[in-house]
């Protein structure tokens, strides 16, 4: 008799299964064969754990792929117009409002310092840059624009109550060496209409006319004296904090 072994199968006792086979195996032959039939069954099951296994780690892998975990803060979603088109959000349309109106006011000041120097700049900032931040306004939906800052040259600038604690925070920000120039949103306590801040930073440029009185000509000092009779807008160096864009848009 061949010896039993669990991965050898016996072709006549795998297979036929009459009464007359039956009676006349052996006692030891019908332990063999039963102990065949015991690990054929747990073949079959061991496939079969393995193939679930299989797919259900398919179908988890399928999962992960479908949907990942989130992690860290997640942005807000742009929003769906009616024909297909991404809605601006009120950071982005903040963001773009702020930089047409440095770039319509940088556009003033360097062909006035070009045709006559910082004289020329003071007349632009004097004259133009208030009706410019209006139009700049204007050319926008929902919004308006200003400029402010804890040290203002026109009066007109003043901040209120909230622009005050923004810029004193910036300001913290800036001394501390921590102040980032990118734009943000900003929600009155009371619920009133959101604002985007856009911080400014000196410039070069800018001490022609922002600089230490010493450092510039005496008939400039003169005449920021005549039409800025409350100017403190001066003493700065490059890279300090000048103040803000501030936007703010009309609540909902």
């Amino acid at each position: 008799m061949k010896e039993c072994h669990p991965w050898h199968l016996e072709p006549r006792a795998a297979f036929s299964d009459t009464e007359g086979v039956k009676e006349s195996l052996s006692p030891v032959t019908g332990w063999c064969r039963a102990a065949k039939r015991l690990t054929r069954q747990a073949l079959t099951l061991t496939a079969f754990g393995l193939l679930t296994a299989f797919c259900l780690g398919c179908s988890q892998e399928e999962s992960a792929t479908e949907t990942p975990p989130v992690s860290g803060p997640v942005e807000e979603a742009p929003q769906i117009a009616g024909d297909g088109a991404a809605v601006p959000t009120l950071l982005t349309r903040g963001q773009e409002a702020a930089q047409t109106l440095v770039a319509n006011l940088g556009t003033q000041l360097k062909a006035a310092m070009e045709a006559g120097g910082p004289m020329a700049a003071v007349g632009v900032c004097k004259n133009i840059a208030m009706p410019l931040t209006d139009a700049t306004s204007e050319s926008f939906e929902g919004l308006s624009i200003r400029r402010t800052s804890l040290k203002v040259r026109n009066p007109q600038n003043a901040p209120d109550a909230l622009d005050r604690q923004v810029l004193e925070r910036l300001q913290a920000q800036a001394a501390a060496g921590k102040l980032s120039p990118d734009g943000f949103m900003e929600t009155p306590a009371s619920g009133g209409a959101p604002r985007f801040y856009k911080p400014l930073i000196v410039q070069e440029l800018c001490l022609n006319c922002h600089g230490s009185h010493e450092t510039m000509k005496p008939e400039l000092v003169t005449l920021l004296e005549k039409e800025y009779a409350e100017d403190q807008a001066h003493g700065y160096q490059a890279g300090d904090f000048r103040g803000v864009i501030r936007v703010e848009f009309e609540a909902e």
